[in-house]
């Protein structure tokens, strides 16, 4: 997967992901460790779930009661697929977090636990994507769009 197109709150998200798995032992980042790097890079997608509750030191408590490892490859090509569809030049914490949200895995029990509302985050992503018109912004605009900054 090419990275050069993410966002660099994106960029951050995926390397953060890889260095909280290595801090917990883990040899690959699972979902539950993107999420955590989302959280850490700032923007919108981190707004969202911080609105909700779900903050950095509340979902490292979750994880660190067990959560089954799932690779992170697969979410971040469906994520480009979703970046495609919506015709967004570049691939934000915003496609991630959508994509997340919309991936079935032992991620959205650790949501949940955390008291998430999935289809509200997932309805307010879409709204401001929608919001942005391909042929003027790519997604990872939607941090200037919306008065947040990228991390």
């Amino acid at each position: 997967m090419p990275h050069d197109r993410f966002t660099t709150a994106a960029t951050l998200a995926v390397e953060q992901a890889n260095e909280q798995a290595h801090a917990l032992g883990k040899n690959d980042p699972g979902p539950q460790h993107l999420l955590l790097g989302i959280i850490h890079a700032g923007g919108v997608a981190s707004y969202l779930l911080e609105v909700q509750g779900v903050t950095h030191t509340r979902m490292l408590a979750e994880i660190n009661a067990g959560i089954e490892p799932m690779p992170i490859a697969p979410i971040l090509e469906s994520a480009a697929a979703l970046a495609d569809e919506r015709k967004h030049q570049q691939i934000g914490t915003d496609h991630i977090l959508l994509t997340l949200l919309n991936t079935e895995g032992p991620h959205q029990l650790l949501l949940d636990r955390l008291g998430a509302d999935k289809q509200q985050l997932i309805e307010e992503i879409t709204v401001r994507m929608d919001a942005v018109r391909p042929e003027n912004l790519c997604a990872g605009d939607l941090d200037q769009l919306f008065g947040t900054q990228e991390g």
